[in-house]
């Protein structure tokens, strides 16, 4: 696979490379909130880029009161009802550097709420000014009920996990990716290239983008100790509680 084939990879993914994305994008979805615990919700978003459909999850957690949108999706009328149903949004996130192309229009959606983006993030032109980077004490803001994890050693990256300690939801953007279900032929593919297509995994492109493997490992370590009864991934799956004891058993080893 050369370099050419990783951006595009990237692209597709809207990773790395969003402005050079943002011209090729097709809305293809009209989203809706679903519900997986209380306070826990979610809105899958699919759309195409350079002809590779793809999906990505929001996930909206309720914290004392106010919302709280990880991985912001567009934000259509009818999403803004369902969440203003539920509360005001207070905080916006981005959870990597990879996961940032509809912040903006979210924030225009939410102006009053405070952005947080993945360290690196902010000096990108989808981010908005008032976007902050998450630095050690950010991440711990929502303590007790929502801790967060920065994954070191990809700084292209910087990827952040999240668990929700009253319902056991561990949220992932991209480290753990598990292609399902009935896709298009191009996803498919991209899904056996990527070895993500028959189960949950670490997908080949993020490994190649692990710069420092024993800073990631320490990192990750804080994830295996999280009572997970669900995991909310980034793009097109969840796993339950024993979804996440395979995951465990064959990643948790230094190196994996």
């Amino acid at each position: 696979m050369g370099w050419q084939d990783v951006d595009i990879l990237l692209c597709a993914a809207a990773a790395l490379r969003e402005s050079r994305c943002r011209s090729q994008l097709t809305d293809r979805s009209e989203a809706m909130l679903i519900a997986h615990a209380p306070n826990v919700w979610s809105v899958h978003h699919t759309f195409k880029v350079r002809g590779l459909t793809i999906s990505s999850r929001m996930t909206v957690l309720r914290l004392d009161g106010r919302l709280w949108l990880h991985s912001p999706v567009p934000i259509s009328g009818r999403i803004r009802q369902a969440l203003g149903a539920l509360g005001p949004v207070a905080w916006l996130v981005a959870p990597s550097r990879a996961h940032l192309l509809f912040l903006a229009q979210a924030s225009q959606a939410f102006p009053d709420a405070k952005v947080w983006v993945a360290p690196g993030a902010e000096g990108s032109d989808t981010v908005p000014r008032k976007g902050e980077p998450m630095d050690a004490a950010a991440l711990q803001q929502w303590a007790p009920s929502l801790k967060g994890v920065l994954l070191e050693g990809m700084p292209e990256v910087n990827e952040t996990l999240w668990f929700h300690v009253p319902s056991g939801t561990l949220i992932v953007t991209d480290w753990l990716q598990w292609w399902r279900g009935d896709l298009p032929l191009a996803t498919r593919l991209w899904a056996h290239a990527m070895a993500v297509r028959h189960g949950p995994g670490v997908s080949r492109m993020f490994r190649h983008l692990i710069r420092d493997p024993a800073a990631f490992d320490a990192s990750l370590s804080a994830a295996w100790t999280f009572p997970v009864t669900r995991v909310l991934l980034g793009h097109n799956a969840e796993l339950d509680a024993h979804g996440w004891q395979q995951v465990v058993r064959a990643h948790s080893g230094p190196g994996r």
